[in-house]
């Protein structure tokens, strides 16, 4: 009977013990998640000699979200968001500047070896009547 007794409580222990430890498993640290970002110049329909420069600012979570930045004295100012998709390397954002809350631009274009971007945009309901943009995928170089 005591011998019973000492298995069973032997048992007990060695249950309680792998309860404990799976439960002080740590988690596995997550990824952060760094957007794509896309950097160049776009153009105003009937001026073809002035670039303008233009930033996206990609989500990569899924969310599709856009930050856009096209502030000619600093381009590391917000100066519009939005959403975007890119389905079969065809890229559409839509796009509302800070200063212009009602107005949609609309982005329409090809992303070329996840590399170059290229396309028109308008204001909405058109992506074709405001000019053209280039963009080019930029990448960090720190590891």
């Amino acid at each position: 009977m005591k011998l019973k007794n000492i298995a069973s409580s032997l048992l007990v222990l060695l249950i309680c013990l792998s309860i404990g430890f799976i439960s002080c498993k740590k988690d596995k640290p997550i990824p952060k998640i760094v957007p794509d970002i896309y950097q160049g110049i776009f153009m105003v329909n009937g001026d073809a000699t002035t670039f303008y420069p233009l930033k996206f600012e990609l989500s990569t979570d899924g969310s599709g979200t856009l930050i856009a930045y096209n502030n000619p004295a600093d381009l590391t100012m917000q100066t519009g968001s939005g959403s975007y998709t890119l389905i079969n390397e065809v890229f559409n954002a839509d796009i509302v500047n800070n200063d212009e809350p009602g107005v949609h631009y609309l982005f329409t274009g090809n992303v070329s070896d996840n590399i170059s971007l290229l396309g028109s945009w308008g204001t909405a309901p058109s992506n074709n009547n405001g000019g053209d943009f280039i963009l080019e995928k930029q990448y960090n170089s720190a590891p």
